[in-house]
């Protein structure tokens, strides 16, 4: 297991992450496999075939045993392919060669309080408006009870986008706001009510020598999008660790955020850069406590990675529009660049922002047939068992296979060998619109089709 720094391999000059690959290589009797995890923000086909073809070349690895996932860095979006596949092939080389008898440990904690639904679920009907809006602004949300920055409801109320606010909290059970008032009457809504489901799970795996017990290295999985601050985290990972390497793996983070309380800039900003290192650091203090308290290892008796291709049906409009996207793009490009011109309600607006960003989408997907095709892959490893899956998947998704599996302890990876769907929402959730159904590429059937064959996938021996 190894996490090297790749900076020759990314354009992007580092501010205060270096971006690193992580490897992780096991072998049986029978097989070989990799996990190999770039600082990427999609898994790249280009990328995938190029790697997959190297590795095949020089140690009969093939692709079906190689899981390719993309921890979602804004900061490092795209690497050189040739200058990373130069760095994998000798890399790996050595971990085949010094492979070892392993014995893992899972150990869990809860991210409560560092992580919310950004997707902002107010009640059914203040969702139809504010779904999807991003926000950012000084807040202790509680998770579970939900409590509300001003600042969304003022600017669903008739303020400009980007006006910037700093009012304050208004608390779910006291309801001091004007705007909030104002806002729940016309709907004849007086309850503000759960902000939607997240994954608060933290799971690390660490992996020792069986006879030495000397550490490995470590895998550490959290549910937020945009991954500002795992460096932080693994970082005080693999010190508490001995200095093995840790290596960050992003979950269902779709619609999840950390719960910043500075409005920085999320890549550039010194504030919200210390504030994620805090962040990080409260997550390391609660997994490292549970790592400490109970230091259960088992040998790795078995290990297996199982693979199904699965078709996915894409949007409908990507359908219909497929071959005139270009037109569509360009009425809905002009709508987008009136916006600020022109008279229009919130709600007015939101709409034609959204199908001005649709009409991208639309351009950039005229080449796809009906339907995608992507692996979903498990992996067993003893008793633990990792579900990676395609696309950034939303938390209601997760939620679901983990409810289709009651009583199993199911770690999900997002983005796991395919980035084409983009957003993966709940069926349910595309009724209500918002930023992620805009850019996302399946149809709410073929999201139900991604999530059924995850679940017989687990659920096969």
């Amino acid at each position: 297991m190894s996490s090297i720094d790749v900076s020759e391999c990314y354009s992007a000059p580092p501010f205060y992450q270096i971006p690193r690959l992580g490897l992780i290589y096991f072998v049986t009797p029978q097989q070989q496999y990799l996990i190999i995890v770039p600082d990427a923000l999609h898994p790249s086909i280009k990328a995938m075939d190029a790697i997959a073809a190297a590795l095949k070349s020089s140690f009969s690895l093939h692709r079906e045993n190689i899981l390719y996932h993309a921890n979602h860095n804004h900061q490092f979006r795209r690497f050189d392919v040739e200058k990373m596949v130069k760095r994998i092939v000798p890399e790996v080389n050595k971990l085949k060669a010094s492979a070892i008898e392993a014995e893992v440990g899972h150990f869990q904690a809860s991210s409560k309080g560092l992580i919310f639904n950004r997707r902002f679920l107010i009640s059914k009907e203040i969702g139809k408006l504010c779904l999807g809006h991003k926000f950012r602004g000084k807040s202790n949300l509680e998770l579970g009870t939900m409590e509300v920055t001003e600042q969304a409801i003022d600017w669903f109320l008739g303020a400009k986008l980007g006006r910037e606010y700093d009012k304050g909290i208004v608390n779910s059970l006291n309801i001091k706001s004007n705007a909030v008032r104002t806002f729940t009457k016309e709907l004849g809504e007086t309850k503000i009510v759960s902000n939607g489901p997240i994954d608060t799970l933290l799971d690390w795996l660490i992996f020792r020598n069986s006879k030495t017990k000397e550490n490995i290295g470590s895998i550490v999985r959290f549910s937020a999008h945009r991954n500002q601050c795992p460096q932080f985290l693994t970082k005080a990972l693999s010190a508490a660790t001995n200095g093995a390497p840790s290596i960050f793996v992003i979950g269902t983070a779709g619609d999840g955020a950390l719960l910043e309380e500075t409005d920085g800039s999320p890549d550039t900003d010194d504030k919200t850069i210390s504030e994620m290192e805090r962040i990080a650091g409260v997550m390391a203090t609660r997994l490292i406590s549970t790592y400490r308290s109970d230091k259960k290892f088992n040998p790795i008796g078995s290990f297996e990675m199982n693979k199904k291709i699965v078709g996915m049906e894409i949007a409908e409009d990507i359908r219909r529009y497929r071959g005139n996207a270009d037109s569509v793009l360009n009425k809905w490009t002009e709508d987008y660049s009136s916006l600020e011109s022109s008279e229009c309600t919130p709600i007015e607006f939101k709409k034609k922002r959204e199908l001005a960003g649709r009409g991208e989408y639309l351009k950039h997907s005229a080449h796809y047939s009906d339907t995608i095709y992507s692996p979903v892959t498990v992996i067993k490893m003893n008793n633990i068992k990792i579900l990676g899956l395609p696309g950034e998947i939303l938390c209601d998704v997760g939620k679901e296979i983990k409810d289709s599996l009651r009583g199993e302890n199911v770690i999900i990876l997002s983005l796991c060998d395919d980035g084409r769907q983009a957003y993966v929402p709940h069926p349910d959730e595309y009724e209500f619109g918002g930023y992620e159904i805009t850019n996302s590429r399946l149809s709410p059937k073929g999201v139900d089709m991604l999530i059924g064959e995850a679940v017989k996938l687990w659920s096969s021996k």
